[in-house]
């Protein structure tokens, strides 16, 4: 699970799905401290991501994020600065 900041998690689920869940005390989601869960499907997932984005939500960006997403292609291969 990724923490982003303040209780803010990400968890990429076996389906591609995303969960996204709020802690009111900051800590690993266990429960009684869950403020907010919510997963979106793969499709939304990418769909978000891309529409957040810089250049948004171009013709062919989201197969292509898909892809990515799902690990059938690496679109940041030999950009990542040596790791």
């Amino acid at each position: 699970m990724f923490h982003v900041k303040d209780g803010l998690f990400f968890r990429r689920n076996d389906d591609y799905s995303v969960t996204i869940i709020k802690t009111t005390d900051g800590k690993e989601p266990a429960g009684l401290n869950v403020q907010f869960s919510e997963t979106l499907d793969d499709g939304s997932w990418c769909s978000l991501v891309l529409s957040v984005s810089a250049f948004g939500e171009r013709p062919g960006d989201w197969h292509a994020w898909m892809r990515h997403h799902k690990g059938d292609e690496d679109l940041l291969f030999g950009r990542r600065g040596g790791y």
